[in-house]
């Protein structure tokens, strides 16, 4: 199925049933049902306490986690703070940004990606992305498409977020990250 362009909104019918959204790479599809299927009880949200990476190492490559800085006084959005980042990262994100806010990257703040970031966190509801990439380190890809997916220690209150991202240069049709 070929992904539409563009930012979504995962609706309940959606997260039950992947087959509903237009996604491309089937990494995306499993790490939507791994999330899904990680809920402690109806209505709540995984936490990180729920997820083991012993699980989906399959995954593990494309998976970058923000911890969610909500109280930061000086900064008036919530903010994301970079922890992990899977195996495609490591070379061209991971070591300048492993600890660090993602607005110090400079093209983040205000960008399409921040919005939907901030969106997941305010509402909940996971996000699909297929489209040219905004935010470096995906500025060298052709396209990029991406899964938000919130996570809440406590089961409502967003502290995580578990991302994924397959990438597609200009050369190529298959999904890929940074293997150049």
């Amino acid at each position: 199925m070929k992904a539409e362009t563009g930012s979504t909104v995962l609706t309940p019918e959606m997260i039950e049933n992947p087959s509903l959204i237009p996604v491309e790479s089937p990494v995306i599809r499993d790490a939507l049902t791994y999330w899904r299927d990680r809920r402690p009880g109806p209505g709540l949200l995984p936490g990180r306490q729920h997820i083991d990476p012993t699980e989906i190492p399959r995954l593990l490559q494309s998976i970058w986690l923000l911890d969610v800085v909500r109280d930061d006084p000086d900064y008036p959005k919530m903010r994301f703070r970079c922890r992990i980042f899977g195996g495609h990262f490591l070379d061209s994100w991971g070591p300048r940004m492993q600890g660090k806010l993602l607005d110090t990257v400079s093209n983040f703040t205000g960008s399409d990606g921040e919005a939907d970031l901030i969106a997941v966190c305010e509402t909940g509801m996971p996000r699909h992305y297929n489209g040219a990439p905004s935010v470096d380190p995906f500025t060298m890809v052709a396209s990029v498409e991406a899964l938000m997916l919130p996570l809440a220690r406590d089961g409502r209150t967003i502290d995580m977020m578990m991302n994924f991202s397959q990438c597609r240069h200009s050369d190529s049709a298959e999904p890929s990250l940074f293997n150049h």
